[in-house]
């Protein structure tokens, strides 16, 4: 069963405490996170692709595109992408120090 950007970015909200509106991060600054994760995710796990691909998955821009990795990838997106957001502009030291955390976890899960 394949699962979309909006499903990566539904349960990042949670993860990165980030629920009430106003959104510290809009949903297209996530969805370029989600796709820095797919890149990343493709780079050193290329057997993650849902379908044979030479060249890597393309770009998501919508919120309701497919994502194109197996099933199995979408929690280690969900700790890269939050990782990221945490790392990148939060000034808060606790914060990076999860995403820190966020990060580990998506290094074991894709066990690359």
């Amino acid at each position: 069963m394949s699962f979309t950007v909006k499903n990566i970015v539904d349960d990042v909200r949670p993860l990165i405490s980030d629920t009430d509106q106003p959104y510290r991060w809009t949903d297209p600054q996530i969805v370029v996170r989600v796709n820095d994760a797919v890149q990343h995710t493709f780079s050193r796990r290329p057997d993650a692709a849902s379908s044979a691909t030479l060249d890597g998955p393309e770009d998501l821009e919508s919120m309701y595109d497919e994502v194109p990795l197996r099933r199995q990838f979408r929690s280690a997106l969900i700790y890269y992408t939050g990782a990221v957001l945490l790392q990148d502009r939060s000034s808060d030291k606790s914060l990076r120090s999860k995403g820190a955390e966020f990060m580990k976890l998506f290094n074991a899960l894709i066990g690359a």
